[in-house]
């Protein structure tokens, strides 16, 4: 078996929590062109999109760019980036797999009401089963999720809005390691401000 890539404090933090910050993933220079090309994507049309990307709209306050690894190759290399495919296959035992991968804009919606949702990789189980698709193990020190989300902030997100965890849904049995120290209020859902590359 594989030894894990991922620090014991890194695996105890996501077992708690259910997420893994990694800061200055992308480079200004980069950061500049994947808004440059976002940007152009969303004011063209579709029609003149380069296949295979999409566009579509989430109704009150999403635009969805899907398949964006395809339309330029700095999405590409940001998929296959070290530091992030790290963390990536070391949750996924070194065998991770990219099930779809878009840009997603949130414009801000005062009636829209927030919602938690699992996804469900496209395959949909009686509610008597357990989508083996959506698996999170923990076993021998190593973690395996079968269905991941790897998000990257290109813009300012402020607090209370973005990407939403519900920490400690999936707690297993890592200790927490003696060298890791926190002040950290516990709350039962975190909603983190992100910079830019996050």
């Amino acid at each position: 078996m594989t030894k894990s890539i991922l620090t014991e404090e890194e695996k105890w933090y996501f077992d708690l929590h259910g997420f893994l910050i990694l800061k200055d993933v992308i480079t200004a220079k980069n950061l500049k062109q994947m808004l440059n090309t976002i940007q152009n994507w969303l004011e063209m049309d579709e029609l003149d999109l380069p296949p295979p990307v999409t566009r579509g709209r989430q109704e009150p306050c999403k635009t969805h760019i899907n398949n964006i690894q395809y339309g330029d190759k700095i999405f590409q290399d940001l998929a296959m980036d070290p530091q992030i495919l790290r963390v990536v296959a070391g949750l996924t035992m070194n065998s991770p797999r990219l099930f779809h991968y878009n840009f997603t804009i949130m414009t801000k919606d005062d009636q829209a009401k927030g919602s938690f949702h699992r996804d469900d990789s496209g395959f949909k189980f009686p509610p008597d089963f357990r989508n083996p698709h959506n698996d999170y193990q923990v076993g021998n020190g190593k973690i395996y999720c079968s269905h991941i989300a790897t998000w990257v902030a290109l813009v300012d997100v402020p607090r209370n809005t973005g990407f939403c965890v519900v920490p400690g849904s999936h707690k297993s049995s890592f200790q927490r390691p003696k060298t890791y120290r926190s002040n950290m209020i516990h709350q039962h859902q975190l909603r983190s401000p992100f910079k830019p590359a996050t």
